[in-house]
């Protein structure tokens, strides 16, 4: 896990604000720096050594064969099996890198078979001496990121947005790409971020960019919906649960395994959730693992958590959540995320601090699982919702009953789930289809939704269908949120986070498991979520009090942090930004009476905070001083 920087095509680069702008990634890999100037381009690196800890792992790597130089962010997991394929051609790969695998790989066989083999979490440039090309990849679902920007000073890209901002020397907010971040919390239109002329290259997509024509262009080498299986499908339609859980467990604990392959001391965050608890307990049957778990003020894990460390591991570590760090750590927070996303990500920040101090250098997470197997309240609202719609029965049924008792208990939704389920949450928002898909996605998310849908074409049932193309795009868009969070609140705190769920076997699995198996529908109990992944934990020895516990966030105290900061911040960028009166907003924010009015603050402030530290150019240090004066 690293940082890379790079500049192609510059003109009169300046060596100096090149090395200022990559000792903002420094937080990323604090292990080596380095940086390579050639005529035409510039590469810079800070390493995080994970996998061959030794000078044959550092970057820019350059191939003696061919002259290439590859700059690569994250890992590729299945770097032994392209060793071995190399070793089949005559190439022989002596150390234990993953990146000089890449490399050797991309020399004999070039960008496209090279993505198409490569499996891990990346965000890589190489530079091709031959066709003098350089080529930018990230992986199939973004875990790690990738930003460029086109500008007279050159082709600039980097691991994060700071980076570019700083070599540029100018920021401006861009109000179209900060509107869906602003009201959600989501994520800007696809390819977009929050500032003016500054991309990000989107998920399974690499840029080919010519250093002889100065012209690039972006292709796609993977789409989520080719990881669903028609043969698959219909062969899992034809299994018990019992059946179908233990493939997925084979497939869970082949991707542990396989997450796990480190030259540096790695761990595992804990939630007692479901999902993190899967992953903990699976790669403690490999190796002895130290778990890291938050305990907030409300929080009620106590009793779980004693449980599972005499079952099974009492190596532990407790984090207590502390309200005085979230006012100090809150600018902090905004200045690696970049964009607005969730303030329950102080917990990990919290967690990976604690981890690194205690020597760890990567760790192991159960994100993506709630998106794959259905495990939010909205995935069971909207199948719910999808069953009740496309019933004859019951919609004939509601019509009478409506007519007889108006007003009743009973009710069947009048208009078609589809029209909300591709926008962004919350689900039950009354939000207008057309204009919420043009202005917040630029059109982008009814594209993406539709091809969700025909992935599923083959399923006739129309609420197995609809459900399962919702959770697949659960995956292909919201998920990139939480893997941003994951990104950058590890790499703060210079710790790589891995994620076993985002395995693409497992996932093309997954996506292959008919709806009533991740969701389970009974009379007596509803709707049930991620029935086959706690079928799952069973499996592998959970006890029921665990696999069965109800589903928890994270637990923060933080009604205070909100009213004290709206009540007595200045809301000059957004004034700016939207052109109305921040008096209006601050009375709207703290007045209003929206169910959701905690997720509206908390990006109100996040903007706001957002703008003082990349337009004002305010360090977060102080805007934390200033915040911590507001309680």
């Amino acid at each position: 896990m690293c940082g890379i920087f790079g500049i192609l095509n510059h003109t009169k680069l300046d060596k100096n604000k090149f090395s200022k702008s990559l000792e903002l990634l420094n937080h990323r890999g604090p292990d080596n720096y380095k940086s390579l100037h050639y005529p035409t381009f510039s590469f810079g690196f800070t390493r995080l050594a994970i996998l061959e800890l030794s000078e044959h792992g550092n970057q820019p790597m350059k191939s003696l064969k061919t002259g290439n130089i590859i700059i690569l962010n994250g890992e590729i997991y299945n770097f032994p099996e392209l060793k071995k394929i190399l070793k089949r051609h005559g190439v022989i790969i002596s150390s234990n890198s993953d990146v000089e695998a890449l490399l050797a790989f991309y020399d004999f066989f070039g960008i496209h078979k090279t993505l198409e083999s490569a499996e891990g979490m990346f965000a890589f440039a190489i530079y091709d001496k031959k066709l003098n090309k350089v080529f930018l990849a990230r992986d199939s679902f973004g875990q790690k990121p990738l930003f460029f920007s086109k500008q007279d000073k050159g082709f600039i890209f980097a691991s994060e947005i700071k980076s570019i901002l700083k070599y540029i020397g100018n920021a401006e907010l861009d109000l179209h790409s900060s509107l869906n971040p602003l009201f959600t919390t989501g994520l800007p239109p696809r390819g977009k971020t929050c500032f003016s002329n500054i991309f990000s290259l989107d998920p399974g997509n690499f840029i080919e960019y010519s250093l002889n024509t100065k012209r690039f262009s972006i292709k796609k080498f993977f789409s989520i919906e080719t990881l669903v299986d028609r043969s698959l499908y219909q062969e899992l339609d034809n299994l018990s649960e019992s059946e179908i859980s233990s493939r997925l467990s084979r497939l869970i604990h082949n991707s542990v395994k396989t997450h796990m392959i480190a030259d540096a001391p790695l761990g595992s965050l804990f939630s007692l959730g479901l999902d993190s608890t899967i992953i903990s307990k699976i790669a403690g049957d490999y190796k002895d693992i130290n778990l890291y778990h938050f305990l907030g003020e409300m929080d009620v894990t106590k009793p779980h958590l004693k449980k599972y460390q005499d079952l099974f591991n009492p190596n532990i570590s407790i984090v207590k959540e502390k309200e005085s760090d979230l006012y100090r750590d809150f600018p902090k927070m905004l200045y690696h995320y970049e964009m607005p996303n969730k303030l329950e990500g102080s917990a990990l920040s919290l967690l990976c601090k604690q981890a690194k101090s205690d020597g760890h250098k990567a760790m192991l997470t159960g994100d993506a699982a709630d998106e794959i197997f259905g495990g939010y309240g909205h995935h069971k609202e909207f199948l719910s919702q999808c069953n009740a719609y496309h019933s004859a029965f019951k919609r004939n049924f509601s019509k009478i009953y409506k007519h007889i008792f108006p007003g009743g208990l009973i009710s069947v939704p009048d208009s078609n789930p589809l029209g909300l389920a591709y926008n962004t949450a919350p689900f039950s928002q009354n939000l207008d289809e057309v204009s919420h898909n043009l202005i917040y996605h630029s059109g982008s998310r009814l594209k993406e939704w539709t091809n969700a849908i025909n992935a599923y074409d083959f399923i006739n049932n129309k609420a197995e269908k609809f459900s399962s193309a919702y959770l697949l795009d659960e995956v292909g868009y919201r998920l990139e949120r939480f893997l941003i969070r994951g990104d950058r609140f590890g790499m703060m705190n210079s710790i790589e986070l891995r994620n076993p769920f985002l395995d693409k076997r497992l996932i093309s699995f997954a996506m292959n498991i008919p709806i009533r198996y991740r969701i389970k529908r009974s009379l007596l109990k509803g709707y049930e979520t991620k029935s086959i992944l706690k079928r799952v934990g069973l499996l592998n020895g959970l006890p029921k009090s665990l696999v069965y516990r109800g589903k928890v966030g994270t637990p923060l105290v933080v009604d205070n942090f909100y009213n004290a900061i709206i009540s007595k911040i200045n809301f000059d960028g957004i004034e700016n930004l939207l052109k109305i009166n921040q008096n209006d907003i601050k009375y709207a924010l703290l007045n209003s009476y929206d169910k959701d009015l905690d997720r509206m603050k908390y990006s109100f402030i996040a903007f706001e905070t957002l703008h003082k530290l990349f337009i004002e150019n305010k360090s977060y240090s102080d805007i934390g001083e200033e915040f911590n004066s507001y309680k």
